[in-house]
C-alpha cells in the first residue's frame, strides 16, 4: 500500500472515531519510522484517541515527524511549541510547514504575532497582519473576517472600504459574521454609499446562518420598505424568528406590528401588543438590560387597557408559553405570584415555574462536601465521581461551580466547524448537552453576573484588551466590549500574573467569583456550564476575535491544579484523573511539556515518594513543607543509589531552570530550596494559603530536588 493511501486510511479512521483500529494500523508504520505515522500517533496522544492522553508523548512524536521534514509533523510540532511558550522555534517550524504547502500554518503564525502585541506600529503586529493576509488570500474565511475587522478599526473611509471588500468575499462564501458586518456597512454607509438592497442581501445570508441580530435587521428593512418593496409578512417572519431566539428588539417590533394591525390582516390588538411587550421586557432583563422604551410603552398601555384586555394578554401568553422557551413562563410565573394583572394563584405560579426550569432532575445520592442533590444529578456517573473528588484538590463547592462555568466559556467560544468538532467531542462525553438548543432559554437570569468576574479577570491577569465601541445602528450610544470594574470579586492582592503563585491565586478567586451565582441559587453544575456557554456565545456576537482571545487565555494559562481539573473535563480525561493520587495532579500538569524520557524517569521517581510494593505509604500526605522536603531528599538519595548510572540528565528535560540549588550542597538545605521556589514561582512555605497551594508547592519541590539530582549526576558523568 502506498504512503499516500496508508495516510488517507489512517486519517479516515481518526475522523470516524475508530481509534483502536487506527492504533493497530499505524503501529507498524511508526516502528518503521514513517514520518506521517509519527505525526498521526502524536495526534492520538494529544487528544487521547485510542491511547491514554499524554501531551509529553504527543510532543515527542511530533518532533520525530518534524525532524524528518514531514509537513504535518512540522505544523503540529510548531503549534505545540507555541503552546509551550517556545515562540521563535515554533514559528520556524510553522514557516517550514507553510513553505512545504500547508497553508493553515499561516493562520497559526498570524495568531502568534497578533497575540503578542496590540501596537499596530510594531514589527510583530505588521508580521501578524502579513500572515493573516496570506491566510485570507489562501481562502481562510475566518482570516478574511479578522483582517477586515482589524483594517476597519482604523475608521477612515479607505480602511472601511477595504474591510467591506473582505467581508463581502467571506460572506459570499457563507461566513455569517462577515455577512452581518457587510449588511451593517451598506445599511449605515460605512466605507460605501448606503445601499439597502445589498444590506438586505447580506443580512439574509447571516440570518439564514442563525445570527439573531441579522434576522432583526432584515425585518426592519422589510418593514420600512428599504432596499425593496415593503413586505410586512416577511418582516413578521424575521422578527418572529429572532424573538424566538431571545431578541427583545424583535419582540418589541412584533408588539408594534400587532398594535398597528400589520400581521396577517389581524386588526389592531392591544392584548397582543401588551403580551409581546411583556416578553420583550423579560428578554431584556435576562440580558441584564433595562430598556426605557419598553418600560414606558408597557406603562402607558396598562393605563389605557380595560381589565378584559389585560386578562386577554395573559391568556395569549399562556398559549405561547405551552410551545415556546422559558422566558414566557417566567413572565407568567411573576404574574401569578405578584397579582399585578391576574389574581395570585400559587398553583399556576408553581406550574409555570416548573415550565421555566424545565423537567425536574432525578434525585441523586448525597455526596460528601456538596450541599445539594441537584449539583450532581444532571451529570454522567464518571463526571459525578470527578466532582466528588475535586474537594480533595482544594476546591470548595463554590469554586467547583465556577469550574463548570469556566468550561462553559471554553465550550461556548465560536469556532470553525473543524475546531468545533475537535472541542465538542470530548466535552460531550463528560457533559452531554444539546448543542442545537437555544442556550439562553435554558439559563436563568443569573447569567449576566459572569460578565463582571470575566472583565475583572482580564484586567487583573494583565491581559490587555482594546475597549471596542460597538454601534449596532446609527445614532445609538456606543456600547463597549469590556469595561473593567473592580467589584471586589477577586483577590485584591493579585494585580497581574508574574509568577505561578499569582496565577494560582488569581484562578482560585476567579473560580470563586464565577461560581457565586449558581451556587447561591442552588443550581445544578449543568446550569452553571450552560450559563458559561451562553455568556461566550452572547459576547461572540459582539466581538468574535476578542472572545477567542479570552478563551485562549483561559485554556492556556490555568495553573497546575485548576489547569488539570479544567483539562480533565474539556479533554475527557476524567477516568485517568480519578486514578491518580491528589499529590500527583500538579506534578502531572507541571511536566506536561518535558521530554518523554525525562518525564518517564521523573514519574517513576515520584512513585517511590508515595508507594512501596504497590501499597500507599501512610502519613506522606500529612507532611508539612519542611517534613516534605526531608522526605523527598531522602527518597532521592535512595533513588540515586538504585540507578547509579542510568538517570537521564536534566539537560534532556526540554525545560529551563536557572541556578538550581546544588545537590548535597544546597538543595538539602530547606531554607535555600524554599527560597529558590519562592524566587522562581512565588510559592513559599510562609505564604501557602490553602491545601491547593500546598499541593502545588510539593510538586515544585519534587521538580527542583530531582532536577538538582540529575544535574549533579550529569556533571559527574
Amino acid at each position: 500500500m502506498s504512503k499516500k493511501k496508508s495516510h488517507e486510511n489512517a486519517h479516515s479512521l481518526f475522523l470516524e472515531g475508530k481509534h483502536e483500529e487506527l492504533i493497530n494500523f499505524i503501529t507498524p508504520h511508526v516502528k518503521a519510522k514513517e514520518s506521517w505515522a509519527e505525526a498521526m500517533l502524536g495526534q492520538c496522544y494529544q487528544s487521547g484517541a485510542g491511547v491514554e492522553q499524554d501531551l509529553a508523548v504527543a510532543r515527542h512524536f511530533f518532533e520525530l515527524s518534524a525532524k524528518q521534514n514531514d509537513p504535518q509533523g512540522m505544523l503540529l510540532f510548531g503549534h505545540h511549541l507555541l503552546f509551550e511558550g517556545y515562540v521563535e522555534e515554533g514559528r520556524r517550524y510553522l514557516e517550514a510547514a507553510y513553505n512545504a504547502g500547508l497553508l493553515v500554518a499561516a493562520d497559526y503564525l498570524a495568531g502568534s504575532f497578533l497575540n503578542e502585541t496590540e501596537d499596530q506600529s510594531s514589527i510583530a503586529f505588521e508580521l501578524g497582519l502579513k500572515w493573516l493576509q496570506i491566510s485570507a488570500e489562501a481562502g481562510n474565511l475566518d482570516a478574511r473576517h479578522q483582517l477586515g475587522w482589524i483594517i476597519g478599526e482604523r475608521g477612515d473611509d479607505e480602511s472601511l472600504s477595504q474591510a467591506l471588500s473582505l467581508y463581502e468575499k467571506a460572506a459570499n462564501r457563507g461566513h455569517i459574521s462577515s455577512a452581518q458586518n457587510a449588511g451593517l456597512a451598506y445599511a449605515n454607509g460605512r466605507g460605501t454609499e448606503i445601499d439597502y438592497e445589498k444590506a438586505r442581501h447580506y443580512y439574509a445570508i447571516a440570518a439564514e446562518g442563525g445570527l439573531i441580530s441579522a434576522s432583526h435587521n432584515l425585518g426592519v428593512l422589510y418593514c420600512e420598505g428599504k432596499g425593496g418593496d415593503t413586505d410586512k409578512e416577511a418582516a413578521f417572519n424575521c422578527f418572529n424568528a429572532a424573538a424566538a431566539q431571545g431578541s427583545f428588539l424583535s419582540s418589541q417590533s412584533l408588539s408594534k406590528m400587532f398594535a398597528a394591525g400589520e400581521v396577517n390582516n389581524i386588526p389592531p390588538n392591544k392584548s397582543l401588543e401588551l403580551a409581546w411587550l411583556m416578553i420583550a421586557e423579560q428578554q431584556a432583563k435576562e440580558l441584564g438590560q433595562i430598556q426605557p422604551s419598553i418600560l414606558s410603552a408597557k406603562k402607558h398601555l396598562l393605563q389605557e387597557l380595560a381589565e378584559d384586555e389585560k386578562i386577554g394578554a395573559i391568556s395569549i401568553l399562556e398559549l405561547i408559553g405551552e410551545t415556546t422557551p422559558k422566558w414566557v413562563s417566567s413572565v407568567l410565573t411573576d404574574q401569578y405570584k405578584s397579582g399585578d394583572i391576574v389574581e395570585v394563584n400559587p398553583e399556576k405560579a408553581e406550574y409555570w415555574q416548573n415550565q421555566s426550569d424545565g423537567p425536574s432532575e432525578p434525585e441523586g445520592e448525597n455526596t460528601a462536601g456538596l450541599s445539594t442533590d441537584t449539583d450532581l444529578a444532571s451529570l454522567p456517573k464518571p463526571t459525578q465521581k470527578f466532582v466528588e473528588w475535586l474537594p480533595k484538590l482544594g476546591l470548595n463547592e463554590q469554586q467547583i461551580h465556577g469550574l463548570f462555568v469556566l468550561v462553559g466559556f471554553y465550550t461556548g467560544t465560536p469556532r470553525t466547524a473543524a475546531e468545533l468538532a475537535e472541542v465538542i467531542t470530548p466535552i460531550q462525553q463528560a457533559l452531554p448537552h444539546d448543542r442545537d438548543t437555544i442556550i439562553n432559554h435554558m439559563v436563568d437570569e443569573f447569567f449576566e453576573e459572569y460578565q463582571f468576574p470575566l472583565d475583572e479577570f482580564c484586567y487583573r491577569s494583565g491581559y490587555k484588551f482594546e475597549l471596542r465601541p460597538i454601534q449596532v445602528i446609527k445614532d445609538m450610544d456606543a456600547i463597549y466590549l469590556l469595561k473593567f470594574q473592580d467589584r471586589g470579586l477577586l483577590d485584591p492582592s493579585v494585580n497581574k500574573i508574574e509568577k505561578l503563585a499569582d496565577a494560582s491565586r488569581l484562578f482560585q478567586s476567579f473560580l470563586f467569583a464565577l461560581g457565586e451565582s449558581t451556587y447561591r441559587q442552588n443550581r445544578s453544575m449543568k446550569k452553571a456550564f450552560l450559563a458559561g456557554v451562553y455568556q461566550m456565545q452572547h459576547m461572540g456576537q459582539i466581538d468574535l476575535f476578542a472572545v477567542q482571545q479570552i478563551s485562549n487565555l483561559i485554556s492556556t494559562s490555568a495553573p497546575l491544579v485548576v489547569g488539570h481539573a479544567f483539562q480533565a473535563i474539556t479533554q475527557n480525561t476524567i477516568e485517568y484523573s480519578l486514578s491518580c493520587e491528589v499529590e500527583q495532579i500538579p506534578l502531572h500538569r507541571l511536566i506536561s511539556g518535558m521530554n518523554h524520557d525525562y518525564v518517564l524517569q521523573l514519574w517513576e521517581f515520584q512513585r517511590v515518594l508515595f508507594f512501596h510494593n504497590e501499597q500507599r505509604i501512610k502519613g506522606v500526605a500529612e507532611l508539612d513543607s519542611k517534613g516534605w522536603h526531608e522526605w523527598v531528599i531522602d527518597r532521592a538519595r535512595a533513588f540515586s543509589e538504585a540507578y547509579p548510572t542510568q538517570l537521564v540528565g536534566f539537560s534532556r528535560s526540554g525545560t529551563t531552570l536557572v541556578n538550581v540549588p546544588l545537590w548535597e550542597e544546597e538543595v538539602d538545605n530547606f531554607s535555600r530550596c524554599d527560597d529558590y521556589i519562592n524566587f522562581v514561582w512565588g510559592f513559599s512555605s510562609t505564604k501557602i494559603k490553602n491545601s491547593m497551594e500546598l499541593l502545588e508547592y510539593k510538586a515544585l519541590m519534587i521538580h527542583v530536588i530531582y532536577a538538582s539530582l540529575t544535574i549533579s549526576r550529569e556533571n559527574i558523568q
